[in-house]
């Protein structure tokens, strides 16, 4: 267990810890639609580790 100095920091730590991921959750601000620019096989297969890119089957 903390004592009063470690508990001051550790409350300072866990408020920044919630404020830092408020700002970075991307479902706090407005929804997107991501344009998709590649839609390759090849650019995908890199990607699926031992997955085909054209089905739900093994390479």
């Amino acid at each position: 267990m903390l004592g009063p100095p470690g508990n001051e920091a550790a409350w300072e730590w866990a408020c920044w810890n919630r404020e830092h991921a408020d700002r970075i959750d991307p479902s706090d601000g407005p929804l997107q639609i991501v344009k998709v620019t590649c839609r390759s096989h090849e650019a995908l297969q890199p990607h699926t580790n031992v997955w085909s890119t054209y089905g739900p089957h093994r390479r």
